[in-house]
């Protein structure tokens, strides 16, 4: 039976399963995706001959291939460990039966999956005070600022703000909601805004018993809104992790204008759609005009330039921005968090520095192991640089701590998508459209995972209402499926509107038609722009079963070959260089 470790030593070797990478003398060796799964099931099965039956059956399960190709498989991983096949020293025939692994092998236990760590608060959005006219951006903006601060701790386990806020307008028992999120604590309360004064009221309760931890009034000047923010963080610590209290920090200050922008930018930005995120933008903007040293604005700020940079629309500006402005956040706050998810995704999204994405990503998932988006975005990485049971175990450890985001749960799916667990991905995106029904991005998942299963009616139905939001990338996906389905006139027309946008739409969605379409020097001219623009989309024809199921499809498998591996696609990009 195979070992339920992950890390194995033998000989000057070593390999992490869960990583997915071999390792000699800590210099990574690459090794496409099946060659890897070939070596790590004969380590777990060391002192036996494994017959050649039952490697083809683990490795290949579902899939119909010939012996040729293991002894093809078997010949490029004797290459990579230096082994005479002659005098073999780590894989060894067994004739007429299969092969041997050699080599002695030690490994190490497996460490537990992290478990979200300390007292679980939910901090609500605040409400407005009754008969009183409301103030969304300072209600949810606050309780966004609370939120954020208190994720930094790691004994105290913050149940994110993008789940509270879903309920900022319909919540009426503070409890109930705070037992929906699974939080041990609840922190709820009014704001009611009058000029430059506003008075707070706020609550924290123990969600078991209903008992009041604490509670408390301000009457303050809006330029004092930092302290109160600092009060109600310290009497939290107080209450649910007192030994943190050496810990705590002062909230950093700005003048009450910079301040309004900021929250009004973060309420836009979470909606996270092509509009909204132009008005955050905007706002940001305002509240560096008033503070040019705010971190939370700078850090705002790079993340409206990288969602503009995943569209595909001009990367090298916008990844070029949000690494300045993040950057920017980090010099002033070496501490913001959500600067630090920027830093790693420009790494690998359009840096292609694999290493470096993955070393920042390491480093903010200890520094923050209770903060879902720095999960999240670990899992996004890790599924594109094709380790999907990476990707999945981070997108389910992001759900533990926030189970009731459309976002996480969407990108879970997407890890289960493709991990080639098209099954789960569909149920997964349909529990997401049942939390947050219309959205986008959970349609299209749900719309690719059953194009990958031939239920090309139904994904018909949901890659059309993602496309319909406006996401630039996604008609190429809907064309895949037109093509596939047999309406290669749609699929054209498809084409067409991409290609009189210009610019607009990025060079891979014309390429991946073409490519379905049969046209394989437009489908590689294409590709190529994308390489020359570091668009990351490429990064789909390594990653993603869509883009192979595409050229199969056409009978072009070939045409994405030198795209088989993260480091392969880099070599290409290099090639291209002038």
């Amino acid at each position: 039976m195979p070992h339920a470790n992950s890390h194995f030593r033998f000989g000057d070797f070593s390999l992490d399963t869960n990583a997915r990478e071999l390792r000699r003398g800590g210099q990574r060796i690459d090794l496409q995706r099946k060659s890897f799964e070939v070596l790590a099931y004969l380590v777990q099965n060391p002192d036996r001959a494994v017959p050649k039956t039952e490697l083809l059956d683990e490795v290949w399960a579902g899939t119909v291939v010939t012996e040729n190709v293991l002894s093809r498989i078997v010949s490029l991983l004797r290459k990579a460990l230096e082994d005479d096949a002659r005098s073999p020293s780590y894989i060894g025939l067994v004739p007429r039966v299969g092969y041997r692994f050699l080599k002695d092998v030690s490994s190490a236990p497996v460490a537990a999956a992290s478990k979200p760590r300390g007292k679980r608060v939910a901090v609500l959005p605040f409400r407005p005070l009754e008969d009183e006219p409301g103030d969304l951006a300072l209600e949810v903006g606050m309780a966004d600022v609370l939120n954020s601060r208190l994720s930094c701790y790691d004994g105290i386990n913050v149940r994110p703000q993008a789940s509270a806020q879903r309920h900022a307008h319909d919540y009426t028992d503070p409890l109930a909601v705070a037992r929906a999120l699974e939080a041990n604590a609840v922190l709820h309360g009014h704001v009611l805004r009058r000029g430059e004064t506003f008075r707070v009221t706020v609550s924290l309760v123990d969600v078991d018993n209903g008992d009041v931890l604490w509670s408390e009034k301000f009457d303050e000047t809006v330029a004092d809104v930092f302290a109160v923010q600092d009060k109600i963080c310290s009497r939290i610590i107080d209450a649910l992790a007192p030994s943190l209290r050496s810990e705590l920090h002062e909230s950093p200050k700005t003048s009450a204008r910079a301040y309004s922008a900021y929250l009004e930018g973060r309420l836009y930005l979470n909606r996270r759609t092509q509009g909204d995120v132009e008005m955050a933008l905007s706002l940001f903007e305002n509240a560096l005009d008033a503070d040019p040293a705010y971190a939370l604005a700078w850090a705002g700020l790079a993340d409206c330039y990288e969602f503009f940079g995943t569209t595909g629309v001009d990367p090298a500006k916008h990844y070029s921005l949000a690494k300045r402005a993040s950057q920017r956040a980090l010099s002033l706050d070496p501490g913001n968090v959500d600067a630090q998810i920027v830093q790693g995704n420009v790494a690998w999204q359009f840096d292609w520095d694999w290493g470096r994405a993955d070393e920042l990503f390491r480093a903010a998932t200890h520094r923050f192991p209770n903060h879902a988006g720095v999960l999240i975005a670990y899992s996004d990485y890790c599924s594109y640089m094709t380790r999907y049971d990476d990707g999945v175990e981070y997108a389910r450890r992001a759900l533990e701590i926030d189970p009731v985001s459309p976002w996480v749960n969407t990108l879970l799916a997407q890890a289960f998508h493709m991990a080639g667990r098209d099954g789960e991905a569909i149920e997964q995106a349909s529990r997401t459209l049942e939390l947050a029904p219309g959205f986008a991005f959970a349609h299209f998942f749900r719309g690719i995972s059953q194009t990958m299963l031939d239920n090309l009616e139904a994904a018909l139905s949901d890659i059309s209402t993602a496309v319909a939001s406006g996401r630039p990338d996604f008609p190429a996906a809907f064309a895949v499926c037109l093509a596939m389905a047999g309406n290669e006139a749609a699929a054209r027309e498809i084409l067409g509107g991409i290609e009189a946008a210009g610019d607009a739409a990025p060079a891979f969605a014309r390429g991946l038609v073409h490519l379905v379409l049969g046209e394989r020097n437009k489908a590689s001219e294409a590709f190529d722009v994308s390489l020359r623009q570091r668009d990351w989309h490429i990064l789909l024809l390594t990653a993603d079963p869509l883009s192979a199921r595409a050229a199969e499809f056409a009978s072009s498998l070939d045409v994405i070959e030198r795209f088989k591996t993260p480091d392969a696609l880099l070599e290409a990009a290099t090639e291209l260089a002038p």
